[in-house]
């Protein structure tokens, strides 16, 4: 150990010599004089114990520039700065390389271009669903901010600045800034002023903790990554929810969703179909539409002629139709119109429905029934992405008798479910992440929104559901990614736009409802034979018979009969021990008493009465031992004195304790009475 410790000094002061150097350089007091990643990262010292050479490593400290004190390189950006951690966290996570030269610019105004780009890096630069930009200034391909605009769009962050233009250089204010934010959490900033609810979401949210701005000020790059990294990174306010969830929020692709409409608008006969939404190049819209109509095959639609009205190159916006007078057949509606109802879908609705529903149910608690059921009998039908999926799950069969569908599946099902149980319920299309479908749904006079699929997320499984996209208004939807669908009712009532908790909350929340149920059954029966118990006053003890205190020591209180178990019991001992301890301080819980299933308990009253009484008894005794001594000891001395020869034997009736103490009382020497003292002879 001696040698241990004595090897143990040079390594700790080595340490300290190196933790004091850096501070030294980072003020700039003692340069550097070759900051290469050699001598950044490493320092050799030697152990002046033995001689051997040590090489102690820092670690994590590539992206503080010991020369200087920079951050990730940037000449800009110092360690002292409030902005510093969230820069390294920007570098470290792709969100942004600076601007070039070394320079972060923190001071700059954030263009619109590189808060879309931010966002998007910061969500892992997910590739859009189109490659075509619909905005006159974003036509370069190669651009950094190309393909994050694209995303924005898609994502809801950013309709562009009006007139067909993104406005790319335009430069962007503190709530503009949190309006992008908001949207990107999936949240909404409620309140009356855009402006002023996007300001008060960033501070409940805890992005503006530590800065000072005005809401229409110009909001700089520090700060753009600043609230980022609250937002995302490492800081205290990021939470599950504020992550983008996509993987959560299946979409169509925009070809899937164009296909659809385009089928849907032949299948309507409609002379003028609108495919703006779905970003198509001209020329690959209309050859997607001439292979949907099949013009020199089957032809089912009765096509004739079709074209795109816009020129090659552009975004594709309306598609054109001519037809013949032919009746389209029945067989082309089953097998390509999502709107379709089997009659074997409908008769498994009303097998359903009439599992499920009972009469005395209230609209609300229908709706959440089959709600629930579709969102855990029914799994997204992930094959739409690879092209394989047959087209059955853009049907309600397929969520009903398949259990695997889209979002038209999961809407048509829902649908037919809600009409089966006479629920007023219609499926709408619109778009959230690409073209989808959802319900609109009439509780108690007023209509909601419902998104089944998007309540039935991706990556949990199982029965796992929640409420996000439940008996929502037109605010909530929107703000949650949804936008332009079919105005066919207004969903004005807010009554439950407070989501309700998810399937897995909920069934801990009926734990903990049952585990109260417990715990209160076995306080009642408790306190019920604690108030029985006898001899509870101090008088009481102090009368009772001594056999009957100690049969009285310990109690049990019996759960037979309750229908709870010896396990239920214990999961509640804790709880129920410190409950009675408040109101039943001279009680002390055991355990369960399993053979017997009862609960046992010990009566610190009881004890403390048997101890009191012990406690008496023994001085009683002490007293009496010390009386019978004495009185030994003055038997002995006077048979002493009477005695008339060398050697006496004393017969006495005393216990051998009491012989004892006297005796050896009487042999301490220098003992003495009536003229005699104890002396120890020499020879």
């Amino acid at each position: 150990m001696k040698k241990l410790v004595r090897r143990l000094l040079p390594l700790l002061l080595a340490a300290v010599l190196l933790a004091g150097a850096v501070p030294a350089w980072a003020a700039g007091s003692v340069p550097d004089p070759s900051p290469t990643p050699e001598t950044l990262n490493q320092k050799v010292l030697m152990d002046r114990y033995d001689g051997n050479p040590i090489t102690i490593t820092i670690t994590n400290i590539d992206a503080v520039s010991l020369a200087g004190g920079q951050v990730s390189g940037f000449s800009d950006v110092a360690v002292t700065d409030y902005f510093s951690d969230a820069v390294k966290w920007a570098v470290e996570e792709g969100v942004t390389q600076g601007t070039g030269n070394g320079a972060f610019s923190p001071k700059s105004t954030v263009t619109r271009a590189e808060a879309v780009t931010f966002l998007w890096r910061a969500a892992g630069s997910p590739a859009p669903k189109t490659s075509a930009s619909s905005f006159s200034d974003v036509t370069d391909q190669n651009a950094y901010y190309y393909k994050a605009v694209l995303w924005a769009v898609e994502q809801g962050i950013t309709n562009g600045a009006g007139g067909g233009r993104f406005d790319l250089n335009g430069t962007l204010a503190y709530d503009q800034i949190f309006t992008f934010l908001c949207r990107f959490a999936g949240e909404e900033a409620k309140g009356d002023d855009w402006s002023t609810a996007a300001v008060a979401w960033a501070r409940e949210s805890g992005l503006t903790d530590g800065l000072s701005f005005t809401a229409k000020a110009a909001c700089p790059r520090s700060d753009v990554v600043y609230c980022l990294y609250k937002q995302l990174g490492d800081g205290e306010n990021v939470t599950e929810q504020q992550k983008p969830t996509d993987v959560e929020q299946p979409a169509l692709s925009n070809e899937v969703g164009a296909t659809l409409a385009i089928t849907t608008g032949f299948l309507d006969r409609k002379s003028a179909i609108d495919i703006s939404e779905f970003g198509l190049e001209a020329s690959q819209a209309e050859q997607l539409a001439l292979e949907i109509a099949d013009l020199d095959g089957a032809n089912p639609f009765g096509v004739t002629s079709l074209n795109v009205s816009e020129q090659d190159g552009q975004i594709a916006k309306t598609l054109v139709v001519y037809y013949t007078n032919s009746t389209i057949s029945s067989t082309t509606v089953a097998d390509s119109d999502w709107r379709y109802i089997s009659d074997a879908a409908l008769a498994e609705a009303d097998r359903v429905v009439d599992t499920l529903i009972t009469s005395g149910m209230s609209d609300y608690d229908v709706v959440k029934t089959l709600h629930d059921y579709l969102v855990t009998h029914c799994d997204y039908d992930y094959r739409v992405d690879i092209g394989n999926m047959p087209f059955i799950s853009h049907q309600a069969e397929g969520a009903l008798l398949n259990g695997t569908a889209v979002c038209s599946g999961y809407a048509k099902a829902y649908e037919i479910l809600l009409d089966a149980a006479g629920i007023p319920c219609e499926t709408i299309t619109g778009y959230a992440g690409g073209y989808h479908a959802w319900n609109l749904v009439q509780v108690d006079g007023e209509w909601y929104h419902v998104d089944a699929t998007w309540d039935d997320p991706t990556n949990k499984g199982g029965d796992y559901i929640r409420y996000t996209y439940f008996l929502k208004s037109d605010k909530v939807m929107a703000s949650r990614r949804h936008r332009n669908w079919e105005a066919v009712h207004a969903c004005t009532s807010t009554k439950y736009d407070e989501d309700l908790p998810d399937s897995f909350e909920q069934q801990k929340q009926e734990q903990q409802a049952q585990k109260q149920a417990l715990l209160d059954a076995m306080l009642k029966l408790c306190r019920d034979a604690v108030e029985k118990r006898p001899y509870q006053t101090q008088a009481e003890l102090q009368a009772a018979d001594l056999a009957d205190l100690e049969a009285a020591q310990t109690f049990e209180v019996s759960f037979a009969g309750t229908g709870y178990t010896t396990d239920d019991v214990n999961d509640v001992m804790d709880e129920l021990e410190a409950a009675l301890a408040q109101d039943y301080p001279d009680l002390k819980l055991i355990g369960v008493v399993s053979s017997r299933k009862s609960i046992q308990f010990r009566r610190l009253d009881v004890e403390e009465e048997l101890q009191r009484r012990q406690d008496l008894q023994e001085e009683a005794d002490e007293a009496q031992k010390n009386a019978d001594v004495q009185a030994l000891r003055a038997l002995i001395e006077e048979a002493i004195v009477n005695m008339d020869s060398s050697y006496q034997e004393l017969s006495v009736s005393y216990s051998d304790q009491v012989i004892k103490q006297a005796c050896n009382e009487m042999c301490t020497v220098g003992y003495s009475f009536g003229g005699y003292t104890l002396i120890i002879p020499t020879y």
